[in-house]
């Protein structure tokens, strides 16, 4: 449009001045006079075929986009025509753009995290009301005056494309903007969700580095770059970022809609996971749907193994089928030095217990915005019917080495096995080492080991499909072998076995759940499952209520508590029941947890009883922190005393729900020691891997006939 309107009037709304000019629409800001408000007034560009019919299908897509009520997108007030003038009429934003805020440089990954949670929500509410943007830029996310995002011109490119056409740009090339078009969208091909949400990923790229990551003389080049050239690395450039980001980032940008994220909250989500881990990501075993991997963090077991592996071997990058084996061949014998370690440290242990219980028993515990329940606060200390780790037993009988687990790049995906007095074989046999699955005869050969001269041989392994090795084998075998075959032989020399009950657990809780698969979760696994849940609702529950009014408020504890029960209850009286969640809460999969570890606990084996306890602790503590999240939540919903502007009356209540869904999330150390550990009141999901690992831990036994 060439002919300025500053000064004339459309409907109700008088043309004050000229806010901005592109190739889809003018903006300007107006002044509506009844009710003394300023507004921002987007007035298209004359269209070829602005007949009656284009018109009439204007005026169903404004009507379209001006249902969308959401706290993150901006919101349409009014639409018409003037004198074959089509405008939409926003509400006016004095706050600039992302692009602005882009244009300073680099952003901070809270700052980008925040505004990307903002950011999805508004994407998936629109999807979800099968509205897509088309046009996704910073440009087009408004910063208000509190610093938070608004997603403008929803719809406004569905008005201009036409129903029949491939879309349209004043240079005649696809209707949008090509720094930040996906794929399929450059080509002209019918679009999804994902084609926003690609958009969205290069708009986190550009805010992480402070540049595009395709860039060109020409448009049509940038366009071009798009449809064929690999995203480059995110960590590649000046700023550091956190090496779990990469995957994410990938993923986002891949260049096949089916290979993306299915929703913007799922991206969230992992980027979320990727920032706020305080380790490398671990990836847990997944089935049938390798694209959306579940993600956990790895953190300090409570139990350390007594004899600490090898640092992690790297999967042949070359040969990921075929990984790297590393035999390990002490020259002085660790047992008799941790022997020693393991004196001291008990006894540095009772004498520490000594004085907590004696001068000590009410310490001073201070937690931010969370009360810890009666019946936690008597718990400073572990409790003294827990049963302790115990150490490797002494070499004599049957007992003659040690096998355990941990993680090099996905959680459990290495084995560690170490024998004492290996004797030499003769005769051209070997020592063949197999893992075995009892219950399908499953087996893997993992390698050979070699006699040490110093009494003392290992091996580490780790899975070149980077699975989670005790979830799918509970047998450790080695057998003297002339030639070794696709299975082991009858003569077994050493074995260490789980029950196969623990593995099955293992199994469920990590790797494949079918109650999780036929979920709308996007993950497979019992432990995937919980963790999405809780993340969901803290991205809920923090989604920054403070600014926002008791009637927002109650909209996002709506959300928050619908999520993590699995209901779709009108809690906020607005007779809209919102986000059901994923056909399945949190105290589902907890207790279906809790149900796989039933039978665990029978055993006689103290590694086992000691590790199943705690678990129970951890998921006790997330029960507990859940129900005290939601009784909080339901008091805001039932409480008639506050008024729209009141959140500053309860910003406490709000800060407190925020922590409980941290807790859950990460655990809290509560006794103000340093760490959190796996008692009551401290640990929550995070700690779980780990001590689901712990659970593997066997002692390797020499069979009496060998």
């Amino acid at each position: 449009m060439t002919t300025s309107l500053i000064g004339q009037k459309l409907g109700k709304y008088e043309i004050i001045e000229l806010l901005g000019q592109g190739g889809m629409a003018t903006v300007y800001k107006g002044y509506q006079a009844d009710i003394d408000r300023f507004v921002a007034i987007k007035v298209l560009p004359p269209h070829p075929g602005q007949n009656s019919n284009f018109i009439d299908r204007f005026r169903l897509e404004a009507r379209t986009i001006a249902q969308l009520q959401h706290p993150h997108i901006l919101p349409m007030h009014d639409y018409g025509t003037e004198k074959d003038v089509l405008y939409l009429v926003m509400s006016y934003v004095s706050g600039g753009s992302l692009k602005d805020r882009i244009a300073q440089g680099p952003m901070t990954l809270n700052e980008v995290e925040v505004l990307l949670r903002q950011i999805a929500s508004a994407m998936d509410y629109a999807h979800r009301h099968g509205v897509l943007h088309r046009d996704i830029k910073p440009d087009n996310v408004l910063i208000d005056s509190e610093g938070h995002a608004l997603l403008a011109d929803f719809g406004v490119a569905k008005i201009l494309k036409g129903d029949t056409s491939g879309g349209l740009t004043a240079t005649g090339g696809v209707l949008g903007t090509p720094a930040y078009m996906a794929p399929e969208q450059g080509q002209g091909m019918d679009l999804t969700p994902e084609a926003d949400i690609y958009s969205l990923g290069v708009i986190v790229y550009e805010m992480l580095t402070g540049h595009q990551p395709f860039s060109a003389d020409t448009p049509m080049q940038v366009v071009l770059k798009h449809i064929t050239e690999p995203v480059p690395n995110i960590l590649n450039g000046e700023v550091d970022l956190p090496a779990g980001l990469e995957p994410v980032m990938r993923q986002v940008l891949a260049k096949q809609p089916e290979q993306r994220y299915d929703s913007a909250m799922a991206f969230a989500q992992e980027f979320l996971r990727a920032i706020h881990q305080n380790t490398t990501a671990i990836n847990v075993a997944q089935v049938a749907r390798p694209r959306k991997a579940v993600t956990v963090d790895s953190t300090t077991a409570a139990s350390a193994p007594l004899v600490a592996p090898p640092p992690p071997t790297p999967t042949n990058p070359t040969n990921p089928t075929n990984p790297e084996i590393i035999i390990s061949q002490s020259g002085m014998n660790p047992l008799v030095l941790l022997g020693g370690f393991a004196i001291i440290a008990i006894m540095v242990v009772l004498v520490v217990m000594l004085i907590v219980n004696n001068n000590n028993p009410s310490p001073v515990v201070s937690v931010v915005n969370t009360e810890i329940p009666t019946e936690i606060a008597a718990t400073e200390v572990p409790p003294t019917d827990v049963p302790q780790p115990t150490a490797l037993a002494a070499i004599n009988g049957t007992d003659a080495g040690r096998v355990s687990y941990s993680t090099s790049s996905n959680l459990g995906d290495t084995i560690t096995i170490e024998v004492q007095d290996l004797a030499p074989l003769d005769n051209g046999a070997v020592y063949a080492l197999w893992l075995h699955n009892t219950a399908n005869d499953e087996a893997l050969n993992i390698g050979e080991l070699t006699p040490s001269a110093e009494g003392v041989s290992g091996l580490n392994y780790t899975d070149g499909e980077r699975r989670m090795l005790p979830a799918f084998y509970n047998q450790v075998l080695i057998t003297r072998e002339t030639t070794i075959g696709d299975a082991p032989g009858e003569d077994v020399i050493y074995q260490a076995q789980l029950p196969d009950n623990v593995t099955a657990a293992l199994n469920e809780i990590f790797v494949y759940s079918q109650r999780v698969a036929d979920s709308r979760l996007p993950q497979e696994s019992l432990f995937g499952g919980a963790r999405t849940v809780a993340e969901t609702a803290l991205i809920h529950t923090s989604l920054d209520h403070s600014p926002h009014t008791v009637f927002w408020l109650r909209n996002r504890t709506e959300h928050t508590i619908n999520v993590l029960s699995s209901t779709q209850e009108d809690y906020d009286g607005n007779e809209v029941p919102e986000n059901p969640g994923f056909d399945v809460g949190l105290g589902e999969l907890l207790d279906s947890i809790s149900e796989r570890l039933t039978g665990v606990t029978s055993t006689a084996d103290v590694n086992l009883q000691q590790s199943t306890q705690r678990l129970s602790f951890c998921i006790n503590n997330v029960r507990r922190w859940e129900s005290e999240l939601i009784d909080l939540q339901l008091n805001w919903l039932e409480r008639t005393d506050l008024a729209d502007d009141d959140t500053d009356r309860i910003q406490g209540e709000i800060n407190k729900a925020t922590d409980l869904v941290h807790h859950m999330l990460e655990g809290v150390d509560f006794n103000q020691d340093g760490q959190i550990e796996n008692f009551p009141g401290e640990c929550g999901l995070q700690q779980i891997p780990n001590l689901a690992i712990s659970m593997a831990t066997m002692t390797l036994q020499k069979l009496d006939e060998a």
